[in-house]
């Protein structure tokens, strides 16, 4: 079952940078909207354990650089870059190392550019069995990337690092996007939608204080010990 991801979209919570936005009164930017900033992303609220795919539509309007979306593998991320690096190519940013921009990456596109003012749909399928990966990739019905691999191949550098790893997110870097649509579907494991914190509360002298707890998944984030949430 396809899920409407942008229902559950709140840029107040979500965005991880960048300047965000939900447009539903211009049929023509319909969709959730980022300006031009460097690694601009936010995060979708859900949490992939296991095979899972992804559809977007979007249009970049103004920039020569990428689209990304931000792919859960296992415990690691891998970045969808759609014409990265000024529209050398397509491709997941880091297998073993290697940038989507280098011949040695075998998980790359070339040439790999967007056209402004023009509507994609991407479709991604992320099959993971054990330590395995497959990920394939379309772009307008045209298969484009089809990779398989160990999940430890993957990587990510800091500046794409997200708050919640198991999280999938899209973004941009300098460039306009409106994400029209973007939809998700497990295939296997155990994916759900994320908890969403409470709205911070506020003391009498309307400081904001936020409830840490709100977010806490025991399964996820214990370090040491026995834990269990009690409602």
């Amino acid at each position: 079952v396809w899920i409407d991801a942008l229902k559950y979209v709140d840029p107040d919570w979500h965005a991880v940078n960048g300047d965000w936005r939900l447009e539903d009164d211009d049929e023509e930017e319909e969709g959730l909207i980022t300006e031009p900033m460097p690694l601009s992303r936010i995060m979708l609220p859900f949490e992939m354990d296991g095979s899972y795919e992804i559809s977007a539509d979007f249009t970049r309007t103004d920039g020569n650089d990428h689209a990304f979306i931000l792919l859960p593998i296992g415990r690691r991320l891998s970045p969808l870059l759609l014409s990265g690096w000024g529209g050398q190519a397509h491709g997941l940013m880091r297998i073993d190392g290697f940038n989507s921009y280098d011949v040695n990456n075998p998980a790359t596109f070339r040439p790999g550019k967007l056209v402004n003012d023009r509507r994609y749909r991407v479709l991604v399928s992320v099959e993971t069995k054990k330590d395995d990966v497959t990920v394939k990739v379309s772009l307008d019905g045209k298969p484009i990337i089809h990779w398989s691999g160990r999940q430890s191949s993957v990587s990510v550098v800091p500046q794409f690092a997200l708050p919640y790893p198991l999280r999938p997110a899209v973004g941009a870097y300098e460039a306009r996007v409106i994400f029209h649509r973007i939809a998700l579907r497990s295939t296997s494991g155990k994916s759900r939608l994320a908890r969403q914190p409470v709205p911070p509360c506020r003391d009498e002298e309307g400081e904001g204080w936020t409830d840490l707890l709100a977010d806490v998944n025991v399964n996820r984030d214990t370090i040491d010990g026995r834990w269990a949430r009690v409602e």
